[in-house]
């Protein structure tokens, strides 16, 4: 065969490699629906309508079909991409038409790219089963070029899940019990994560779940409002715990430790609570671990006058079973209280192994106990010099053998003593007593100068005092 007869042949050849690239430039326009979620009850969700395209586009027609009843429809808004595009649109059982034209003034065009080019406005009704995954198809697409000539324009589903991230429990909120299971998913406990959780636990969306995925949902958690966990029977709850929160002591500046203390019957793996604090006078700084909770860790968030807080455990191990101060919330005093001012826990969750819940109670306060120092301590007596009565306080530190024995004596200028005030072990706590001016013998001491001394052990501090008649 000579050369001219290959002449013919090549044109042939290459008039299909052509065509052959025309259709899979064909081949790359795509319209997908993307993946979105949101709450039952909640509106204004947006599910993206997405298109991959390699040929240029004037105009589109397309239908979201088998929309599911809980999911409605409510808007469809052009995307920047699609400027200067409008969007008509109409429902008809469960499927939404949509049609995007340039606008009359103008021609735009979408040209190649990839991208969002409108927004589906959505409600989720209150019926919507929250875990539960509904499909969103395109269909029936139809698209035309710059030159009016039909395109071929293939299509992707998407899916819209009846939740939000972080909310892995499915309860409608992002709480203790979402970071509880969470860690449990990390750390491969019983039961196997299912679809929903799995894709409620990859906050970063990395398409891995571990520790950054916790860290991220802590953050999560402790910025929200903890609920009060009064819904459902007692049968719902592995057991009960008690949270309470000390008062902030009066006649004292700087830094104080107020103990949380808790009371629980059974093993607790979290703890959540948010209590109010004006922030104005008082600074809250991170809360310390104790003897009981030192295998765990601790998050803060302060909003305004509400300060949250949750502790948990990275390992998943619980507290131990017993009664006490899981943590010690340091406060800067700006100026001394005139009276003792309780702190009010507003919320408070608590959970168990399993990601279980307790049913949550907010003590009503410890006696005796107002915070927790740093040290041992004798303050000056108020009012000084005094004629009835005079009130002296003073600090125990938490101690390894759990209380000291306190002497608090009162001696006149001589050396010798004139009353016993306190003389008996005391826990950890700040106390006051009470001097009315008499002797151990119950008279009425002279006016003058005397000494008031607080033994602790090995610690001796001594201040002094003026009583005038």
């Amino acid at each position: 065969m000579n050369s001219s007869s290959q002449h013919p042949i090549l044109l042939v050849v290459l008039a299909l490699l052509v065509l052959a690239s025309g259709l899979f430039a064909a081949a790359g326009d795509t319209l997908s629906v993307g993946n979105s979620a949101g709450l039952p009850g909640v509106t204004g969700y947006t599910i993206p309508v997405n298109l991959r395209n390699v040929t240029t586009l004037k105009g589109l027609l397309f239908k979201i079909k088998d929309v599911p009843d809980s999911l409605e429809v409510t808007n469809v808004v052009p995307t920047g991409r699609a400027s200067g595009f409008r969007a008509e649109w109409t429902t008809v059982g469960g499927t939404v038409k949509i049609l995007m034209f340039p606008t009359i003034t103008t021609t735009p065009l979408i040209t190649a790219g990839n991208g969002t080019i409108a927004n589906l406005t959505v409600s989720v009704k209150p019926e919507a089963v929250r875990g539960a995954k509904a499909t969103v198809t395109p269909d029936s697409v139809r698209a035309s070029n710059n030159v009016q000539q039909a395109v071929t324009v293939y299509v992707k589903s998407g899916y819209f899940w009846y939740g939000i991230k972080g909310d892995i429990k499915a309860d409608g909120a992002v709480d203790l019990f979402d970071v509880l299971r969470l860690i449990d998913i990390v750390l491969g406990r019983a039961p196997a994560a299912t679809e929903y959780e799995r894709w409620a636990s990859d906050l970063n969306l990395d398409g891995q779940i571990d520790v950054a995925d916790i860290t991220a949902l802590i953050d999560l958690a402790v910025a929200a409002t903890p609920r009060m966990d009064d819904s459902g029977s007692l049968s719902d709850y592995a057991g009960n715990a008690e949270l309470t929160i000390s008062a902030l002591p009066r006649n004292i500046t700087g830094s104080v430790n107020v103990p949380v203390q808790l009371r629980s019957t059974a093993p607790v793996s979290g703890l959540q609570f948010a209590f109010k604090l004006d922030s104005r006078r008082f600074l809250v700084s991170k809360p310390r671990l104790t003897e009981m909770s030192r295998n765990m860790s601790v998050a803060i968030h302060a909003d305004g006058d509400e300060v949250r807080v949750m502790l948990y455990s990275l390992s998943g191990d619980p507290l131990p079973l017993n009664e006490g101060m899981v943590l010690q919330i340091p406060v800067t005093i700006a100026e001394a209280l005139n009276a003792d001012e309780k702190l009010e826990i507003r919320s408070a969750l608590a959970g168990t192994m399993g990601g279980g819940r307790l049913q949550t109670q907010i003590g009503s306060g410890m006696e005796g106990v107002a915070a927790a120092p740093e040290s041992f301590a004798l303050m000056q007596n108020n009012p000084n010099p005094f004629n009835m009565s005079t009130k002296i306080t003073y600090e125990v530190p938490a101690l390894r053998q759990g209380a000291a024995n306190i002497k608090l004596m009162v001696y006149n200028a001589q050396g010798q003593e004139v009353r016993t005030l306190v003389n008996e072990r005391r826990s950890t706590g700040r106390y006051t007593v009470n001097w009315d001016g008499r002797d151990n013998a119950g008279n009425y001491v002279s006016s003058g100068v005397y000494f008031y001394k607080m033994t602790a052990d090995n610690v001796v501090i001594t201040k002094k005092l003026a009583v005038t008649k």
